[in-house]
C-alpha cells in the first residue's frame, strides 16, 4: 500500500473515527475536518510540536465554540494519532457562558403567522412554532412518516443524526390539511413539503426569507428562525410544562440544555419564585 502523506493520513484517520462514531453524514464531520485543516496548515509535522505550542495555538481562537471544537480535534490528533497523553486540564474547554438571546413575543409571532396567506408557508411556520423545530427539520419530512390518525410525524436524521417523533396540535394538522388539499396536484409522493422542484426537499433559505418578509410586513423585528424555537420552549416553561417534557419535545437528550440555555428567557418562571420579602 502506498504510504500516505501526513495530511492524507490524518484526514483518513479522522474520517474513519467519525464513521465509527456515526457522524459521517452530519455537520460535525465538516466542522472537525475544517479544524483539522487549520491545525495541519499551522503544524505540517504534528509529532514535532510541544504542549506549549499546542496551547498557544488553541488560545488564539476567541470564539468559545470554535476554541472548544479546536481543542477536541487537538486532543484527538495528538492522543489518538500520535500517542501523546494530553490531559483535559492541559487543554480545557472554555467555561460555558449564559447569554440572553433574542426571542419573539407571543403577540408578534402570531402577527407574522396570521399575515401569511400561502398555505404551504403557513403550515411550515405553524409546525415550527407548535413543535419548536429547528429550521432544517421541516424541510425533509417524508409523507410516509406522517400519521394523521395518530397525529404524529417522525423527524429523520435531525441534529446529531437522531430521529424523533413530534405530535403537532389539531390546529396545525388542520393547516397541513388545507395546504395538502390546495397543493396535492403539484406534489410528489415523497416529501410533505416539496421544494421549488417536485421531489426536492424544501429549502431552509425559503423559510428564512418568508419569515423575514412577513416580519417586515407586520412591523415585527426579525430575530431569526431559531428565536421561534426559543419562544416555544420558553412559552412551555412559563406554563409549567415539566422541563423533562419540554426537553424531549425539543429534541434534547438531557434537561440540562433547557435549564442552562432557555430558563434564562422565561421571566414568569423566575418571577414566580418565592421571596423572603412578602
Amino acid at each position: 500500500m502506498e504510504k500516505l502523506s501526513t495530511y492524507d493520513y490524518c484526514h483518513k484517520r479522522l474520517f474513519n473515527y467519525i464513521m465509527l462514531k456515526g457522524y459521517s453524514q452530519t455537520n460535525t464531520y465538516e466542522i472537525y475536518k475544517s479544524h483539522l485543516n487549520t491545525i495541519l496548515k499551522k503544524f505540517p509535522e504534528p509529532e514535532e510540536i510541544d504542549l506549549l505550542q499546542i496551547q498557544d495555538f488553541a488560545a488564539q481562537f476567541k470564539n468559545d465554540n470554535t476554541r472548544k471544537n479546536v481543542c477536541v480535534i487537538l486532543r484527538w490528533l495528538f492522543n489518538s494519532v500520535y500517542n501523546r497523553n494530553i490531559q483535559w486540564y492541559e487543554l480545557p474547554y472554555p467555561k460555558f457562558k449564559k447569554k440572553v438571546q433574542p426571542i419573539y413575543s407571543e403577540e408578534n409571532i402570531f402577527k407574522v403567522l396570521t399575515s401569511i396567506q400561502n398555505e404551504k408557508q403557513k403550515a411550515i411556520l405553524a409546525l415550527i412554532i407548535d413543535c419548536g423545530l429547528r429550521i432544517s427539520e421541516p424541510c425533509g419530512i417524508l409523507i410516509a412518516d406522517c400519521n394523521s390518525k395518530e397525529r404524529s410525524i417522525v423527524l429523520r436524521s435531525a441534529k446529531g443524526d437522531n430521529d424523533r417523533v413530534i405530535y403537532p396540535s389539531p390546529k396545525v394538522w388542520d393547516l397541513i390539511k388545507v395546504y395538502w388539499n390546495e397543493w396535492k396536484k403539484q406534489k410528489t409522493e415523497k416529501y410533505l413539503f416539496d421544494g421549488q422542484k417536485p421531489g426536492m426537499t424544501y429549502c431552509e433559505t425559503s423559510i428564512r426569507q418568508t419569515i423575514k418578509k412577513h416580519c417586515n410586513k407586520t412591523g415585527v423585528k426579525y430575530l431569526g428562525v431559531h428565536a421561534i424555537r426559543r419562544f416555544m420552549i420558553t412559552w412551555s416553561i412559563e406554563r409549567e410544562v415539566p422541563i423533562s417534557v419540554v426537553a424531549s419535545k425539543a429534541g434534547h437528550a438531557s434537561t440540562k440544555t433547557v435549564e442552562r440555555s432557555y430558563i434564562i428567557h422565561s421571566p414568569t418562571y423566575l418571577r414566580n419564585t418565592a421571596s423572603p420579602l412578602r
